[in-house]
């Protein structure tokens, strides 16, 4: 059984070159054995992308074995799963994990840490509600439009909040520069992890939209973001040209407004899809069910989540609705 291991450390590695002829074409593949050596034991933990990220390294190398477990199963057992760390050769993290209350790493043989991919390009009106520091959940789970937030919050009707959604107040906004922005902090979060992200970034733009909603993407930027981190760590990364499940694709789906997709050249809608269902709600259903969220709770207390560029569209918007 062949087995992917690290570059680095030849020793008692050797190194095969299989090529054969396809269409008239050489095709090479390069496989590095550790000779004598058991399989490596890795465990991830991350966000909602755990399980695409963990899966698609898996594929990508067969030389590693990883537990892949998310931060709301790490939260429920973290005594648990201190005490297993011991046991794997590799603890992957992210920052809220290990910033997760009562985390201890120290029995970890080796940690290595990654970022979240977050991306607020093709979505700059997701934000997260809360009320008295709690999340609220609206019509499609935590996601929940800012103009609707807003509007509601100015004591507007659904039928003045839907007149909002158009090009000239979302360039007011400063939505329809987002995706420049957006495209240099990625890149930025990740060289701070010594991964080069840039050139994925680019090919995921040519086939549309590639992310489902700000932390939820498409599974080929989690295997990409996967072979980018193997091959920076000195594992190989063999692309056989198979893909994991794409589950997020099973979650809540916020929509690309299509003023904002024809700017980037790409297909946008005004249907939302909500987690475990195939029935999508219009922006019409999308604003009536939140409004109905949003009365449960006193109009002073629906903040949102104070993450910066949050609170800078957020500001932006208010000074909109002092002109509105």
């Amino acid at each position: 059984m062949l087995r992917f291991w690290r570059y680095s450390d030849i020793s008692n590695r050797l190194l095969f070159f299989l090529s054969f002829i396809y269409n008239g074409n050489i095709l090479s593949y390069k496989f590095y054995i550790k000779v004598g050596t058991k399989m490596e034991r890795w465990i991830l933990l991350s966000n909602c992308q755990t399980y695409g990220l963990a899966n698609s390294m898996q594929l990508l190398n067969n030389g590693i074995e990883i537990m892949p477990v998310d931060v709301g199963l790490f939260r429920q057992n973290v005594v648990h799963y201190n005490e297993s760390f011991s046991s794997y050769d590799r603890v992957i993290l992210t920052h809220e994990v290990e910033t997760t209350e009562g985390a201890d790493f120290s029995g970890a043989k080796y940690i290595s840490r990654i970022p979240a991919l977050s991306f607020a390009g093709y979505h700059p009106d997701i934000v997260y509600v809360t009320s008295k520091k709690s999340f609220i959940r609206g019509p499609i789970g935590d996601y929940h439009s800012m103009i609707a937030l807003v509007a509601y919050k100015h004591g507007l009707n659904i039928n003045q909040t839907r007149n909002l959604y158009n090009r000239q107040f979302y360039e007011a906004c400063g939505y329809m520069d987002r995706w420049e922005v957006e495209s240099h902090r990625l890149i930025s979060d990740f060289r701070n992890f010594d991964l080069d992200i840039w050139p994925y970034i680019r090919q995921w733009a040519k086939h549309g939209p590639f992310m489902y909603s700000t932390n939820h993407p498409k599974i080929q930027c989690l295997f990409d973001m996967a072979r980018v981190y193997l091959e920076k760590e000195g594992y190989a990364a063999v692309d056989s040209g198979a893909r994991p499940e794409d589950k997020l694709a099973f979650d809540n789906i916020f929509a690309v407004y299509p003023e904002i997709s024809e700017n980037l050249g790409v297909e946008g809608t005004y249907l939302f899809k909500k987690n475990d269902s195939y029935k999508l709600m219009t922006l019409e259903e999308f604003l009536e069910q939140s409004f109905m969220c949003f009365d449960q709770y006193e109009a002073d207390e629906l903040t949102p989540y104070p993450h910066p560029y949050v609170m800078e569209t957020y500001e932006r918007l208010v000074a909109q609705f002092k002109k509105v």
